[in-house]
C-alpha cells in the first residue's frame, strides 16, 4: 500500500504514554555501568563537583503535575540537546518551546550490545553522549542549565536494531518488522549542576508497535523514498513510516525519538523535590 499512499502519508495518533518497567536484573545490569569516578570539569572552587546518580525505572503513582506550571521560568533556562535530532529538536523547541542549543555528542556509539539489555544500551549511550557534551562546555567555562541526551532503539526478537547502514540492512529490518509487533525503547540522561554538585538522572520508556504486512514492492518503494536511512528500526511513525503502523501501546513520541510525557514528569518531579536549573545569562 505504500507505493499508492507514497504522496500523502498516513500518520497514526497519539497514544498514551507508559515508563518502561524494568525488572531488578535489568536495574543492576544498568548501574553495573555507571562509573564511580568521571572526569567532570572543575568548579569555581578548583574541586571536581560531586556526582548524584539517579535512575528512574517505574511509573509513579498519584497525580504528578506536567510542568505546565512552570513553563514560563523552564523557558529561562539554558538547555543544551546533545544530539543532532531533528525530531528531539522538534519536540523540545516547537512543542514544549523551550530555548535549545544544539550540540551533538562526539562520542562514537560504540558499545557492545551484547553487554547490555536494550534498557541499559540506550541508558548508557544517552548518558556517554551528555556527559561527553557537558565536560567539553564546561572546559570552555560555559556551564549550561541542563544538558539533554537521548538515544533510540528498535528491539525485535532480542535484536537491537539502530539505523540502517545501506539499503539491504533497511529491507532486512523492515522484512523482520513486517507482520510484527517490536518494542521502541528510548534513553533519557538529564545532566545538571545543583549547590555545585553534578546530577544524573535518568530514566528509559518502552513503547510497543504493530506492524502490518508488508510486500517487497512496500519496502522498496519506502527505502527509495530515503526516510528509512536515519531513523532507528528503518522508518518513522510521524512520517510515511506510519502508513505501516496498525497501532501502538505507549507513548508515540517515544517512537519519534523523545518521550514527551516522560521528560515532562521527570522534570517536573524534579522541580518539586527543589532543585533549580541555571538560568541563561
Amino acid at each position: 500500500f505504500i507505493t499508492a499512499l507514497i504522496s500523502g502519508a498516513m500518520r497514526t495518533q497519539p497514544g498514551r504514554s507508559s515508563i518502561a518497567k524494568l525488572s531488578l536484573l535489568t536495574v543492576a545490569s544498568i548501574l553495573a555501568h555507571v562509573p564511580s569516578v568521571l572526569p567532570f570539569a572543575l568548579n569555581p572552587s578548583g574541586h571536581f563537583p560531586r556526582l548524584s546518580c539517579s535512575i528512574r525505572c517505574t511509573t509513579k503513582t498519584g497525580e504528578v503535575s506536567m510542568i505546565l506550571d512552570r513553563l514560563k521560568s523552564l523557558k529561562q533556562v539554558d538547555f543544551v540537546l546533545a544530539s543532532n535530532s531533528p525530531r528531539r529538536k522538534e519536540i523540545l523547541s516547537n512543542i514544549l518551546g523551550l530555548n535549545v542549543r544544539v550540540i551533538p555528542s562526539t562520542f562514537e556509539e560504540n558499545l557492545d550490545k551484547s553487554k547490555y539489555s536494550p534498557q541499559g544500551y540506550v541508558i548508557e549511550n544517552a548518558r556517554q553522549k551528555s556527559l561527553e557534551v557537558w565536560k567539553r562546555l564546561c572546559s570552555f567555562g560555559d556551564r549550561p542549565g541542563m544538558v539533554v541526551g537521548g538515544d533510540t532503539v528498535v528491539v525485535y526478537a532480542g535484536e537491537i536494531l539502530e539505523k540502517p547502514s545501506d539499503n539491504a540492512h533497511a529491507f532486512r529490518m523492515l522484512r523482520m518488522l513486517s507482520g510484527n509487533e517490536h518494542k521502541v525503547y528510548t534513553g533519557v540522561t538529564l545532566i545538571y549542576c545543583e549547590n555545585e554538585e553534578l546530577k544524573e538522572h535518568c530514566f528509559v520508556e518502552e513503547t510497543s508497535v504493530s506492524f502490518a504486512d508488508l510486500t517487497d514492492a512496500d519496502i522498496n518503494a519506502y527505502i527509495d523514498s530515503g526516510e528509512p536511512m536515519d531513523k532507528a528500526g528503518a522508518y518513522g511513525i510521524q512520517s510515511l513510516g506510519g502508513c505501516f503502523v496498525k497501532g501502538i501501546r505507549g507513548c508515540y513520541y517515544n517512537v519519534m525519538g523523545f518521550p514527551l510525557h516522560s521528560f515532562c514528569r521527570e522534570l517536573s518531579n524534579l522541580a518539586s523535590s527543589g532543585f533549580k536549573l541555571q538560568e541563561e545569562s
